[in-house]
């Protein structure tokens, strides 16, 4: 079967997928296999993998921890952390976890698909496949119900029901205003947004930066298509085009 195997350094149980902020990545509780022997893990380093397959899968290659700008945009595009144990005179800590796959069957939209409902439209990423992009800011000219289609709760609020985007996926709104202001300036500032497009990816499958490096799904073109769908630019570049014309 096709999937991201985890390793960390070290020891443990399932308690560390969660320190890791890793929890989400397995839709079971995964299998946890000992790399005991010097060589078994990335780099060589001892550990332990955390996978779905009943056995460990053979023939991995690995991807280090990758330093995302978290829920902040504009940090600039994400580093792997991939070196070796660092010098002691280096400011590059170490990857906290690897991420694994085999290179010929690499995990694509249909392993990593998250129980979730979303509205958007499909892209074709780095790897060739197909993805689902949610809509996150709708033009203004659609109707209300219509400008996200990220999944909402109900709140109370000023004594009745207001309905919010999920928590967890708010910062994908809050932060789309953002990477609006730097579309007027693509592509010098395409390696700013590329963060907010594997947070787009991470909405809807279980992966987050360090994955859609590895798979390399986000190169300049296929960040522009999926900034596209999820800012409605389509829809923005015909209003402003009608606007023009009526004027």
């Amino acid at each position: 079967m096709a999937e991201f195997v985890y390793f960390v350094e070290g020891g443990g149980g399932h308690d560390r997928l969660a320190e890791l902020g890793l929890a989400d990545r397995f839709a079971d509780t995964p299998r946890i296999s000992s790399l005991p022997a010097r060589g078994a893990g990335p780099e060589g380093r001892v550990g332990i993998a955390f996978h779905a397959a009943p056995r460990l899968p053979e023939g991995l290659s690995w991807q280090g921890e990758v330093e995302c700008g978290k829920s902040e945009v504009g940090r600039g595009m994400s580093e792997a952390r991939t070196s070796a144990i660092p010098h002691p005179t280096s400011d590059i800590p170490a990857p906290r976890y690897w991420v694994g796959w085999r290179p010929e069957e690499p995990p694509g939209p249909a392993e990593l698909a998250r129980a979730i409902s979303l509205r958007g439209a499909f892209v074709r990423l780095g790897d060739g496949r197909q993805w689902l992009i949610p809509l996150v800011a709708g033009h203004e000219g659609r109707p209300d119900a219509e400008r996200c289609g990220l999944p909402r709760r109900p709140t109370w609020e000023g004594g009745g029901l207001a309905w919010r985007v999920r928590s967890e996926l708010a910062p994908l709104v809050e932060q789309a205003a953002d990477v609006l202001e730097r579309l007027t300036n693509w592509p010098a500032r395409a390696a700013e947004c590329w963060d907010y497009g594997a947070a787009l990816l991470a909405a809807g499958y279980r992966l987050g930066a360090t994955e859609v490096l590895a798979l390399g799904l986000l190169d300049e073109d296929s960040l522009a298509a999926v900034l596209a769908v999820a800012l409605d630019m389509y829809t923005r570049v015909a209003a402003t085009a009608g606007e023009k014309v009526i004027k």
